[in-house]
């Protein structure tokens, strides 16, 4: 809740909590230290409170700013009633608290400082729920890391236990993750994921440095291989870096490892399904076609200088449509559009893609009139618009081609879909760039989103 004045206020939508650093109020800026968080509900307010033990606190180099290891929340204005929850930090305290499963806190709790190890949640007299959170410094060349390698959840007589293991040697990223399920002290359920990367595969030298691309993943439930998925990669020009090129999921027939890594190695056989296929990217590792495993090709248009898709196509190729939504037109041009900001005032020749039969569709608006939809087979370029009648989103595609577009306003906010039958829906931003209204094609709002905001 903030304040500034009678009548004057908004609801927050997060709070910031800061450190309380002795009794000062330290922190870029200007900023205080939250020890009590007021929230209004209509006719009542909720006192949410901060507590900070002193008591266990160690001071930083200068010996006269406490850095808490313990801050303790109380929800509500009734702490018997609501319970509370106690919040244990690595700030300098070198003590025998700290978790043990096969971290190294307390050798190296310096590098710590900050992080959360324990969380206590009661309620008004007993402990209903803990979380225990162990840390790893890694060292690596002339400089360390530092990674989770364990957090134990307990509640109502469930313990879930989920174990990180890391490359240690090259990367810092996980290679194993492992999550165990205890009920009334005995195992029910053990989950796995096994994780290898492009380098592991492509690169085991590491000769490029590029640690981080995914390429294998394997999952396992109490023993048992549940699916696994592999990515072949590619140098794609002009970026001559690697990148996706095909997607396989293991069918549970036959092996769930993968080895069609080199580009002269034997496809995998019927135990790995094709799911997808890369077939082109930009020169901005922008996927712009991909065959899904139904064989259906799937084509997207980008702004050219954004990432912003301006088109989905369904059935064809790039070079086997056109469209113009005239946002990029500079001359010639109305911002009474029917998507997008603008449509066109100039006559346009639209000329096929193709030999044989194509659809034309647009939408156009005469002097005078309202906006109308178009949809004609053409055999031959024609020409539209002009003498005074506005045009937009003009399409040419074949048949069983499914084509949606997409428009933007300047702060790239999504203000129009239109969908494959022309029909458009439109969305409305506020101040604050939250959507507030959707709009059908006849811009009756079909959706009002309030915002609590006053003043």
């Amino acid at each position: 809740y903030l304040s500034a004045g009678t009548n004057s206020y908004q609801d927050a939508t997060h709070y910031r909590i800061y450190r309380k650093l002795g009794e000062a109020f330290e922190g870029k800026l200007k900023t205080f230290v939250a020890t009590q968080v007021n929230k209004i509900d209509e006719n009542q307010t909720i006192s949410d409170t901060y507590s900070y033990d002193l008591a266990s606190a160690y001071t930083d180099a200068s010996g006269t700013i406490p850095q808490f290891n313990k801050v303790t929340f109380y929800p509500g204005n009734n702490a018997s009633l609501y319970g509370y929850v106690e919040n244990y930090f690595v700030n300098g305290e070198t003590a025998t608290n700290f978790p043990n499963e096969g971290g190294n806190i307390t050798t190296y709790y310096k590098r710590f400082t900050g992080l959360s190890y324990r969380s206590n949640t009661y309620s008004s007299t007993a402990l209903v729920s803990e979380s225990i959170s162990d840390w790893k410094s890694i060292t690596r060349f002339q400089g360390y890391y530092i990674r989770p390698i364990v957090n134990i959840s307990k509640q109502d007589g469930l313990e879930i236990k989920k174990t990180i293991a890391y490359d240690e040697l090259y990367s810092g990223l996980p290679t194993l993750e492992t999550v165990v399920s205890k009920s009334g002290g005995s195992d029910y359920n053990t989950v796995s994921i096994e994780y290898g990367y492009w380098w592991n595969y492509y690169d085991p030298s590491r000769l490029k440095n590029i640690l981080s691309l995914p390429a294998y993943q394997r999952k396992t439930v109490s023993g048992t291989i549940t699916e696994a998925s592999a990515i072949k990669y590619k140098d794609w020009a002009p970026l001559s870096s690697p990148s996706p090129q095909f997607i396989y999921n293991w069918t549970h027939t036959g092996s769930s490892n993968f080895s069609y890594w080199g580009s002269g190695q034997t496809p995998p056989a019927a135990d790995w399904l094709l799911s997808n296929t890369i077939l082109e990217m930009d020169n901005r590792g922008l996927v712009t076609q991909n065959l899904d495993r139904s064989g259906i090709v799937k084509t997207k248009i980008y702004d050219a200088t954004k990432p912003l898709v301006l088109a989905e196509i369904e059935n064809s190729t790039l070079q086997e449509i056109y469209f113009n939504n005239f946002e990029t037109v500079t001359s010639n041009y109305s911002t009474d559009a029917k998507t997008g900001l603008k449509s066109s005032t100039a006559s346009l020749v639209v000329s096929k893609p193709g030999t044989g039969t194509y659809t034309l569709s647009y939408w156009k608006k005469p002097s005078g009139e309202s906006w109308s939809f178009v949809s004609i087979p053409i055999t031959a370029n024609i020409t539209i618009g002009g003498s005074g009648e506005l045009i937009d989103e003009v399409r040419v595609y074949g048949s069983k081609v499914l084509l949606t577009t997409y428009g933007y306003n300047k702060f790239n906010n999504l203000i129009s879909v239109c969908d494959p039958n022309g029909k458009v829906l439109y969305m409305e931003f506020d101040d604050f760039n939250r959507e507030k209204i959707i709009k059908d094609n006849d811009r009756n709002i079909v959706k009002y989103n309030y915002y609590n905001l006053k003043n």
